[in-house]
């Protein structure tokens, strides 16, 4: 799902919209991941104190708790993000101040709006934003996707190492060289000894560590 180049184009997303628009061929992946991830029950397990995953509503959700909000890891599929918001809350006692989006693709930013919203600053990669904020075609999937509402984009980019202090962990963001997307992002707690990779785990990647 790497392009090689942006493709620039209409903004399908009309005022209103908490979400960008898809189009999808029928039958096709994304079509088939879109039914699965309406249908399939969230599942929250605590994997480290303080830590959790939340599967099955778009890619994997991880959320942080920390000083003062916590922290979210990618925000899911948007119809079933107020679902997502209230198991966040749940474990984490309130929406988290920061979102960190993996990369740019539906299930794993659709919720970015609804995050910012409430509260939160979103970092990403570069790049991710530069997809975010423009029409998208994946000619692998043949799957045109609009740009991103603006509060959806993030506002805090990078692309290099760095840390992000969230309280009760020094979270270490690490982009890495083009695999599934050209904004990968993976997200290492070291202290708790997780490593949160979006979906590089799909295309056989693995996180570049050096300089952490």
């Amino acid at each position: 799902m790497f392009d090689n180049k942006f493709k620039p184009g209409t903004n399908d997303a009309t005022g209103g919209d908490a979400f960008a628009k898809h189009s999808f061929p029928p039958g096709g992946l994304v079509a088939q991941s879109r039914a699965a991830y309406a249908s399939t029950p969230l599942l929250t397990a605590q994997i480290r104190p303080g830590v959790f995953v939340f599967a099955g509503a778009g890619g994997n959700l991880t959320a942080i708790a920390g000083s003062p909000g916590g922290t979210m890891v990618d925000t899911g599929y948007g119809p079933r993000v107020a679902e997502i918001e209230d198991a966040v809350v749940g474990v984490l006692g309130r929406m988290p101040q920061w979102v960190i989006n993996t990369h740019w693709h539906f299930d794993h930013t659709d919720g970015n709006a609804a995050f910012a919203a409430a509260g939160a600053t979103i970092l990403a990669h570069a790049n991710s934003r530069a997809r975010l904020s423009t029409s998208q075609y994946v000619p692998s999937l043949s799957w045109r996707i609009s740009a991103s509402p603006r509060e959806a984009w993030p506002s805090l980019t990078f692309d290099h190492p760095f840390r992000l202090d969230v309280g009760t962990e020094k979270l270490q963001l690490l982009p890495q060289a083009p695999a599934h997307t050209d904004g990968d992002v993976a997200v290492l707690m070291a202290s708790a000894n997780v490593l949160v990779m979006g979906d590089l785990f799909t295309h056989h990647s693995y996180p570049v560590l050096h300089g952490t």
